[in-house]
């Protein structure tokens, strides 16, 4: 059985965009991992651009984040940033691994499941939960 990500209203963070936004990038990494896990019914290339379109979407939603804490006054903002370009980096690891397509998709499925939708959960769950608190969330 594939694993899923799924929202819970205990990750909102009291902003309905934000919160819409996080629904939406928790369906792409379910997706990616359903493509993954088709194996070689999924074409290569449909896996790529499902990739290039969770990483766009990514930058859009975290541009949007940070300036929502910026506007507000966020104290932790520097450091909600680094978390994110941390992110970035390792999620460009996983791209370039599936570009090279040097790896069984079972071996890259175990890496997308634990780091983008662990990460995320924990990043949705723990840090944004932070700014929700500050803003009265």
């Amino acid at each position: 059985m594939v694993p899923h990500f799924d929202w819970t209203k205990d990750m909102s963070v009291g902003d309905a965009t934000l919160d819409e936004q996080h629904k939406k990038l928790l369906g792409q990494i379910n997706a990616i991992i359903d493509r993954i896990a088709g194996g070689g019914i999924i074409l290569e290339k449909d896996l790529v651009l499902a990739m290039n379109f969770f990483v766009d979407y990514v930058r859009q939603h975290l541009t949007y984040e940070e300036a929502y804490m910026a506007q507000g006054g966020y104290p932790e903002l520097e450091e909600h940033k680094k978390k994110h370009a941390e992110f970035f980096k390792k999620y460009e690891e996983i791209r370039q691994r599936i570009a090279e397509s040097k790896e069984l998709p079972d071996m890259l499925l175990v890496d997308i499941e634990r780091y983008l939708g662990n990460w995320w959960l924990g990043h949705i769950g723990h840090e944004d939960k932070k700014y929700a608190k500050f803003f009265g969330h």
